[in-house]
């Protein structure tokens, strides 16, 4: 075999196990973590947010349409479709109240149960 072969066949090898790795143990990591932090969030009560939107993101390529805000001190987004958002895209986004009723999860992580925007 000539030793082309042997460095392709390395190389193949390598991300093969790679991408299998990721898909097995990463995915089924996500999966137990999201089931955990649903099974928390589902002992705590409803939490009410009501917070300034930072601006309206309409998205493009893989980006998603959305809702930009602040929440304890980290910039965060709800994806929304288009529709929900093309509204609000030529209005002031200082204008508007984002009202997110939240469950609190692990490690303070919070699930959203509903949201709604609302004029100051």
């Amino acid at each position: 075999m000539k030793f082309s072969h042997k460095v392709y066949y390395s190389f193949v090898l390598f991300f093969s196990t790679f991408i299998f790795s990721y898909l097995s143990f990463g995915f089924t990591a996500n999966a137990i973590w999201n089931h955990l932090n649903i099974k928390e969030s589902e002992r705590n009560p409803v939490e009410v947010f009501k917070l300034p939107v930072d601006n309206f993101s309409k998205g493009s390529g893989k980006s998603s349409s959305g809702i930009n805000f602040y929440f304890n001190g980290d910039y965060e987004k709800i994806k929304t479709s288009y529709d929900d958002v093309k509204l609000y895209l030529d209005q002031n986004p200082q204008d508007y109240y984002v009202i997110l009723d939240v469950k609190k999860g692990l490690w303070n992580y919070y699930l959203v149960q509903n949201w709604v925007l609302v004029k100051k």
